[in-house]
């Protein structure tokens, strides 16, 4: 069925949920949104929820990098390479992982909302993951 999908909608689907999730990090840098709704709200300081959300935010770049590198956006010469084939399927079985701890997770938001979309987002990644065509 995900094979079924178009490839241009698991891309934007993709840039958008990534996007969206680059801003929200960034909000969450910024104190605008309160960082007790993320990271199953284990952070007792600003300090350590500014470490992890930096980290946060260098990933959701390396993930929006990899999308626009297998959707010929950018460097489209490595759109079928074995790193970008190895980072996708990385993606599929983490994105899978962290499903299963936000199903778990101790808050509401991260319960409902994130493992949707880290479930969307996992079989998104399949869906690229799975592409075999050519550049």
């Amino acid at each position: 069925m995900i094979q079924n999908l178009n490839f241009k909608l698991a891309v934007n689907g993709l840039l958008l949920i990534f996007s969206g999730l680059l801003i929200f990090h960034f909000l969450i840098l910024l104190q605008v949104i309160p960082y007790d709704i993320v990271w199953a709200g284990k952070h007792e300081s600003i300090d350590k929820m500014q470490r992890y959300e930096i980290q946060a935010i260098i990933i959701n770049l390396i993930i929006l990098t990899t999308v626009l590198v297998k959707a010929g956006y950018v460097m489209s010469k490595f759109r079928n390479s074995r790193v970008v084939k190895v980072l996708l399927w990385a993606f599929v079985i983490i994105f899978s992982i962290i499903a299963l701890g936000n199903f778990l997770a101790e808050t509401t938001t991260e319960t409902l909302v994130f493992t949707a979309l880290t479930l969307a987002s996992a079989a998104l990644f399949y869906r690229l993951a799975i592409d075999k065509s050519e550049s």
